[in-house]
Order: structure tokens, then C-alpha cells, then sequence
């Protein structure tokens, strides 16, 4: 397994342990968006994407993993209500959480928001129809800093 996939994995854990009241154990997901398909019992959905901005230094590795919130849509305030929830949940389970993988520590130093809440539609419906429609889910992506380096003994 690579350090990325441990990575990976270890958010994911973090997530569905230090926030188990709000996320399934099954709706915090690892690259796999078939959880759309799903009947949205499971919602809300946190989607950690195989998509990680990595930069080296001579000391640490500064990593950037990328996770979705996904949120079934169910009327606008129950939705946004529900939403802001799981992401202010989703950022306490993973900051500043710490451990030790593949003989490097982990530190998760900060997570920030990637851009807009962003309202998805029914792919059936018409672009020039979609504003006159209700989305199916919202969601919006996050970004997880990470540093990582080596183990030292003090």
C-alpha cells in the first residue's frame, strides 16, 4: 500500500471514528462515487478523492488531500442546515489529528474550503432548466493539509 492510500485511509478512519453520529461508516468513501447511486439513507457523504498537491523540503512534506461533502438535497434549509453540520463535524474528526505512518509522523494542520457549494441536477434535466429545478445534492470540496516527515529520536 502507498502512502498516499494510507493516508487516505487513516482520514477516512478519522472521520467515520471521531464523527460516527453524523457520517456511516460506509458514506465516508475512498475515490468512489457510486454512493450517488445510492438511495441518500447514508447522506451525508464525505468523498476523499485521489487527488493530493504534494510539495517536498529537505525536513517535511506538505500534502494537500482533497475531500467532498456530499449532501442529499432535502429541502434548501434542512440541506444547508444539514450541510453546515457535517462539514464543521468533518473538520473537527481530521484538525489536528496526528499519527505515525509508513515510519513518518502526520500532522493535519489545517482544512479549508476548495471552492463554492456547488448544487447538482439531475442529469436528465436540461442546462437551461436547471435554475427552475431543485439540485439532487449539494456538496462542496475541501482541502486537508497535511505535513509529514520523518521520526526523529529527541
Amino acid at each position: 500500500m502507498s502512502f498516499e492510500s494510507e493516508l487516505q485511509e487513516w482520514l477516512a478512519g478519522r472521520a467515520r471514528d471521531n464523527a460516527s453520529d453524523r457520517f456511516a461508516y460506509n458514506s465516508v468513501v475512498i475515490n468512489d462515487w457510486d454512493f450517488k447511486d445510492d438511495s441518500g439513507d447514508n447522506s451525508p457523504y464525505v468523498l476523499i478523492a485521489d487527488s493530493v498537491d504534494v510539495e517536498y523540503d529537505t525536513l517535511t512534506t506538505n500534502m494537500v488531500v482533497r475531500a467532498t461533502i456530499v449532501v442529499i438535497f432535502d429541502g434548501w434549509k434542512e440541506t444547508l442546515d444539514t450541510f453546515r453540520d457535517a462539514r464543521e463535524d468533518f473538520v473537527r474528526a481530521i484538525l489536528g489529528q496526528t499519527q505515525q505512518l509508513g515510519g513518518k509522523f502526520v500532522a493535519v494542520n489545517k482544512v479549508y474550503n476548495g471552492g463554492e457549494i456547488v448544487e447538482t441536477y439531475d442529469p436528465s434535466i436540461d442546462r437551461e432548466l436547471q435554475p427552475m429545478s431543485l439540485p439532487i445534492f449539494i456538496s462542496q470540496q475541501m482541502n486537508i493539509h497535511v505535513e509529514t516527515g520523518a521520526i526523529t529520536d529527541d
